[in-house]
């Protein structure tokens, strides 16, 4: 079974915290009877529910560039995880990460996808192979 190479448990630690912290803000706005966005497309939290696209925010572009930052390898596997944890379109993780090879991981895709943190969650329990609420030191070689 391929584990992460490129992708580091501080890199995925980051995204899911930075996500969390969008979708805070888009409910505080659907709260406060904000809801008009930037954009005006996607003016709510209840649109983001039916959507599955956040409303762009800083903290959503926070995501964004946390994403962009990443190898292309984090990326691809950062896109395999959120796949992986999605459910069972793949037979295992290498499927997701070969497909994630071929794909396009784009960053953008990633950062928008209302799902973003639980399939990432799902995606990491599912390998086993870290704790995503208690972050282990990296390697240092």
């Amino acid at each position: 079974m391929e584990v992460l190479k490129h992708l580091t448990v501080t890199q995925v630690f980051n995204i899911v915290t930075a996500a969390e912290r969008a979708h805070a803000v888009a409910i505080r706005q659907e709260d406060a009877g904000d809801n008009t966005g930037p954009t005006d497309l996607l003016p709510n939290a209840l649109d983001i529910a039916r959507t599955g696209r956040w409303v762009e925010s800083e903290e959503r572009a926070l995501v964004t560039m946390l994403i962009e930052d990443m190898t292309a390898g984090a990326r691809q596997e950062l896109a395999a995880l959120f796949w992986w944890g999605r459910g069972p379109e793949f037979a295992s993780f290498d499927d997701a990460v070969r497909h994630a090879r071929n794909s396009d991981a784009d960053p953008d895709y990633l950062a928008g996808k209302a799902n973003l943190v639980r399939c990432l969650q799902h995606g990491i329990f599912k390998l086993r192979h870290i704790d995503l609420f208690e972050p282990q030191r990296e390697d240092a070689g």
